[in-house]
């Protein structure tokens, strides 16, 4: 089993392929949703963050993985987890899927299906499941390996088993479906979610920050400073809160009193960073 993530870590990717990023990769975005997902939308709080700053590094990158473990049946998979903004993922080629398939996916009938299969919770799903979680580290003997929030941890893929016993003791379940090659998949700040590839996959993927869920990214970054020191999301990496006081600061200008009438064209100072007369 191969798998690269995170490509390419030291370039951004418009730089290193302008054509893929520009042509294809953009062009993929829903015109409804450009505003939100575009790293210049106007709906994207990451675009007002200053680039003389050391923005964040939010995509997109490539995700490609192949190779099929015989003694598990499976192809590879990425553990429970979530992402500390709003991301999309684009599945842009599949590989010939495999002859056999793990019992689940083979009695839901995806035997010869290529594509991914995601699992995704609601965000107000994941205290439950770091409890769940706790409870299985138990069973397995490896509590003193996991955090105060097991799910940020990435120990662990929920089999049918797994989340049977969510549905009967929780009282929740996921949303399980499959992506096939050119479907997007967004997944929303805070929401568990897992994936497992039915054949070799190559994806896209890139974060952006949506003011509807700016609340879950300061939630998760206050998670990620109570994890102990050296866990790999200690580090604020998003840095949410330098985001939104650019956000705002760019955007207050345009915004009139209430109950006034909006400021005309030529009252609006066009360039966020003139800090003259205010």
């Amino acid at each position: 089993v191969l798998k690269l993530k995170d490509w390419p870590t030291a370039q951004h990717f418009c730089t290193k392929m302008p054509r893929y990023y520009l042509e294809d990769i953009m062009q993929a975005v829903p015109t409804p949703m450009q505003s939100h997902l575009l790293t210049d939308g106007p709906m994207n709080l990451a675009a007002y963050f200053p680039p003389n700053l050391v923005p964040p590094d939010l995509g997109p990158k490539l995700y490609m993985a192949t190779g099929y473990s015989q003694t598990h049946r499976k192809f590879p998979q990425t553990n429970l987890h979530c992402d500390v903004s709003d991301a999309f993922n684009i599945l842009v080629h599949c590989g010939d899927p495999p002859e056999q398939l793990p019992a689940e996916e083979t009695a839901a009938g995806l035997l010869g299906v290529g594509g991914a299969i995601w699992d995704i919770w609601s965000a107000e799903d994941a205290p439950k499941l770091n409890s769940y979680l706790k409870l299985r580290a138990e069973e397995i003997g490896i509590s003193r390996h996991i955090s105060d929030y097991p799910v940020h941890d990435q120990y662990f893929y929920l089999e049918e088993r797994d989340r049977k016993r969510l549905l009967s003791a929780y009282g929740i379940s996921g949303y399980r479906f499959v992506q096939r090659i050119g479907d997007m998949v967004l997944i929303p700040a805070g929401c568990p979610h897992q994936v497992r590839n039915l054949s070799p996959c190559i994806k896209v993927a890139m974060d952006f920050v949506s003011p509807q869920n700016l609340h879950r990214c300061l939630e998760l970054a206050s998670d990620f400073r109570r994890l102990k020191s050296g866990h790999h999301l200690s580090e604020d990496k998003l840095q949410v809160r330098a985001m939104l006081y650019h956000a705002v600061k760019a955007v207050l200008p345009t915004c009139a009193p209430l109950g006034a009438d909006a400021p005309s064209s030529n009252e609006v100072d066009p360039d966020p960073g003139n800090e003259q007369g205010r």
